[in-house]
C-alpha cells in the first residue's frame, strides 16, 4: 500500500519515451477494466449463482501472486531500441531469459489474435450492442466513432496511450462505483442477505429458483474462477506489455502496482457489479444475464431512462479504454512476429476489423468459437516462463525488500539496458 496507493497522488514526470508508474498501471487497468465486470461477473451470477463471486475473490487472491511475478519480470527483461522507446512483456523474458523461440512466438501469436477479437472487434462490437437495443442506432455510424477515438487515441504512440488512460480509467471508474453506491443504498436492507447468499452459496451451489436453473459447487467454482481470469487477465500476460514500458527505479516495485491492479479490478470493481446484480430482490435468479441483469439491478433504484444512459456510458467508456490499451499489445505481437516494418501496414487491420463486422449477428458465436484459443496461446506459454523464471522474481523481491539498488541504466541513456541490469539476481 506505501509503495503503490500511498504514492497514487504524488506528481511523476518521466523524460524518456517511457510512461510514469501512474500512466502504466491506468493503462494496464484499461486492459483489464473492460466487458468482463459489468457482462462477466453477471453472467457468472446468471449462471453459477451468487457464491461464485466469492470463488472470484479466492482466484484474484491468487491472481496479485502470478501479476506481480509477470510484471516484474516484463520490467526486468524489457528491452530499449536506439531510438529510446521501451519495450516489453512475456515475449522479452521468454526470449531473453528462457532463449526459448517456441515460447515466445506462440505467445505472439496468441497475443496477435487476442487483440483482434478480444479487443478491436469484440468491445466495440459489444457497444453498438448496447446502444442499438437502447436507442435503435445505426451500427456502423457507433463503430465509425468508436474507431475514430480509438485511432486518434492510439496514433500518438505510447506517451498518447498514457495520457488517454490516465484520463479515462479513473473517472470510468468512479462513475461505476458511485452507481454501485445508489444501488447499495437504495437496497441496504438487503445488504446482509446478500453477503448470505454470497457465502453461503459458495460451498454448497444455488438450488433452482426462478428463471435460475439451480447449480452445483463444482459449476460454481468454475464460474468463479473463470470470471476471475478474465476479469483481471492474470497469468495471459497481456498487462506486463504495458507495465514494462514504466519509468520505475526497481522492477518489483512496478509488481506491486500489478498486484493492486487485480485488487481494483477484481475485488472492487467486479464486486461493484455483483452487488448490483444480487442486492434487487429476485433479480440474480430472474433468468437474466450479462448486461440486462445488471441493467435491471440498475432499474431497482434509478429510473430507466437514467439506467439506460449510465449503463451505455460506462459501457462505451469500458470497452473505449480497452481496445485502446490493447493498440499497444496488438503493436508488441506484431513486431515480434512481422517485423517492425511491416507494422505501419498491419496496425490498418486493428481498425477496420470492427467495421467489418459492426452489422454482423454472429460475432459471438465467432468470438466464442476463437477466443479459447488464443487464450491458452497466451495463458499456458506465459505460465511455463513464470515458473521457469522463479528463481530471479524471487531474486528481484529479496532485493527489493533489502533495499539493495537495483543496479540499472537510466533506459533512455543505454540499449543495453537489459544486458547490464539486475546480474546479481539472475
Amino acid at each position: 500500500m506505501k509503495n503503490t496507493m500511498g504514492k497514487l497522488f504524488q506528481k511523476q514526470e518521466t523524460e524518456t519515451k517511457g510512461l510514469t508508474q501512474f500512466q502504466a498501471v491506468m493503462g494496464a487497468l484499461a486492459g483489464t477494466i473492460g466487458m468482463g465486470n459489468i457482462s462477466g461477473t453477471a453472467a457468472a451470477i446468471a449462471i453459477g449463482g451468487p457464491g461464485a463471486v466469492f470463488w472470484m475473490w479466492v482466484f484474484a487472491f491468487f491472481a496479485m501472486t502470478i501479476k506481480c511475478a509477470e510484471v516484474t519480470l516484463a520490467v526486468h527483461y524489457r528491452e530499449v531500441s536506439p531510438d529510446g522507446e521501451i519495450h516489453g512483456g512475456p515475449m522479452y523474458y521468454m526470449k531473453t531469459g528462457l532463449n526459448s523461440k517456441f515460447l515466445e512466438k506462440a505467445f505472439s501469436v496468441g497475443l496477435f489474435f487476442n487483440a483482434i477479437l478480444m479487443a478491436s472487434v469484440m468491445q466495440i462490437h459489444t457497444v453498438v450492442e448496447s446502444t442499438q437495443a437502447s436507442y435503435g442506432w445505426n451500427p456502423y455510424i457507433v463503430a465509425g466513432v468508436m474507431v475514430l477515438f480509438v485511432f486518434l487515441s492510439c496514433i500518438g504512440g505510447l506517451k498518447s496511450v498514457g495520457k488517454v488512460c490516465g484520463s479515462l480509467v479513473p473517472v470510468m471508474a468512479i462513475l461505476w462505483l458511485l452507481t454501485s453506491v445508489v444501488v447499495i443504498v437504495g437496497n441496504i436492507t438487503n445488504l446482509p442477505h446478500a453477503f448470505a447468499l454470497i457465502f453461503g452459496n459458495a460451498f454448497t451451489g444455488s438450488s433452482a429458483t426462478g428463471g435460475f436453473v439451480g447449480s452445483t459447487i463444482a459449476l460454481v467454482i468454475k464460474q468463479g474462477a473463470a470470471r476471475a481470469t478474465g476479469s483481471n487477465d492474470a497469468g495471459l500476460g497481456l498487462a506486463p506489455c504495458v507495465h514494462a514500458t514504466a519509468d520505475v527505479d526497481h522492477p518489483f516495485k512496478q509488481g506491486l502496482w500489478g498486484v493492486t491492479e487485480v485488487f481494483i479490478d477484481t475485488v472492487v470493481v467486479c464486486t461493484a457489479t455483483a452487488l448490483i446484480c444480487i442486492l434487487p430482490e429476485g433479480n440474480w435468479s430472474s433468468g437474466a444475464t450479462g448486461v440486462a441483469l445488471t441493467l435491471q439491478g440498475l432499474k431497482s433504484v434509478l429510473p430507466g431512462g437514467a439506467a439506460d444512459l449510465i449503463c451505455n456510458v460506462c459501457v462505451a467508456a469500458f470497452c473505449l479504454s480497452t481496445t485502446v490499451v490493447f493498440y499497444v499489445y496488438f503493436e508488441n505481437a506484431s513486431k515480434d512476429l512481422f517485423g517492425k516494418k511491416s507494422f505501419k501496414y498491419l496496425r490498418w487491420l486493428f481498425f477496420l476489423m470492427p467495421l467489418v463486422f459492426a452489422g454482423y449477428s454472429g460475432v459471438n458465436d465467432l468470438y466464442n468459437g476463437f477466443a479459447n484459443i488464443a487464450t491458452g496461446l497466451c495463458l499456458y506459454p506465459n505460465l511455463i516462463a513464470i515458473v521457469l523464471l522463479s528463481k530471479p522474481f524471487f531474486g528481484l523481491m529479496k532485493d527489493f525488500e533489502g533495499e539493495r539498488r537495483y543496479d540499472t541504466a537510466k533506459v533512455d541513456q543505454s540499449k543495453n539496458f537489459i544486458k547490464t541490469a539486475g546480474q546479481k539476481v539472475r
